[in-house]
Formats: C-alpha cells, sequence, structure tokens
C-alpha cells in the first residue's frame, strides 16, 4: 500500500514538473500581435535588404525583381491582382490608430504573397521574413 502512494506520488509530481516546464518553455516562447506602430517601427529600422543589394549576380537580381514585382501585385494597394484580404488591410492601415492591433486580413494578406516571394530566395529571406513575417509578432 504504502508502495502505491509511494508511485502515486512521484507520478503526481513527475506530471506537475512536466506541466510547469511546458508552460515555462511557452511563456518564453510565445509570440504577441504587433500594433500597427509597432510594425512600423519594425519595419523601419529592421536592415531589410532589396533586390539592388545583389551584386554580379544578373539571373539572382532578376528573380528578385520579379519576385517583388509579383508580390507587390497581389499584397500592395492599387496593383491589378491585389486580394481582397490585402486591400482590405491597407484601408485598415490609413485609417487606424497606431496602437491598433494587426488585423487578421494583414496576415491573410502575407500568406497570399508567400508563394510570389518565394520565388527568389533572396527577397523571400531578405524582404519578405524580415518586414512581413518578422515585423508583425514579437515576443511577450
Amino acid at each position: 500500500m504504502v508502495k502505491n502512494i509511494q508511485i502515486v506520488a512521484l507520478f503526481g509530481i513527475t506530471i506537475f514538473a512536466l506541466g510547469a516546464a511546458y508552460c515555462l518553455y511557452n511563456s518564453d516562447n510565445q509570440k504577441k500581435v504587433n500594433t500597427l506602430g509597432e510594425w512600423f517601427t519594425c519595419r523601419s529600422n529592421s536592415g531589410f535588404k532589396i533586390c539592388d543589394d545583389i551584386e554580379g549576380d544578373e539571373k539572382k537580381l532578376n528573380q528578385c525583381y520579379k519576385a517583388a514585382t509579383d508580390f507587390a501585385n497581389v499584397c500592395y494597394p492599387d496593383h491589378a491582382n491585389t486580394t481582397k484580404e490585402c486591400q482590405n488591410f491597407w484601408k485598415f492601415y490609413s485609417t487606424q490608430a497606431q496602437d491598433a492591433l494587426l488585423p487578421q486580413d494583414y496576415f491573410t494578406c502575407v500568406k497570399q504573397g508567400q508563394k510570389a516571394a518565394k520565388e527568389s530566395q533572396f527577397f523571400y529571406k531578405n524582404n519578405y521574413l524580415v518586414l512581413w513575417v518578422d515585423c508583425a509578432t514579437s515576443k511577450s
């Protein structure tokens, strides 16, 4: 009987320790959605690169230009193929206070532009991920 109680107690302590470790790990790695102001500041301070930063590789440069153009056609306002979610985000951007959280339309828009961004590894890594993905969230 005493052995059973010890086993149950040990099991309970183990479950508690695992739960505490899980909560600690997740609290350190949770990301929060940024506000418009935080997103804008991050973009300004990000050190992102543009296609013109590519030197000595014409093929890579042309791929980057194509990816940037295709991404803009999907994600920026006033382009022929701009999605509804992207149009909604830019309307939101122009009318909301800087302390408003980025809306779901933003994240949908960014996801819709991902395929175009991936046409160039340089654009995807140095522009899309930095400006559009990383700046949308921060550690909580």
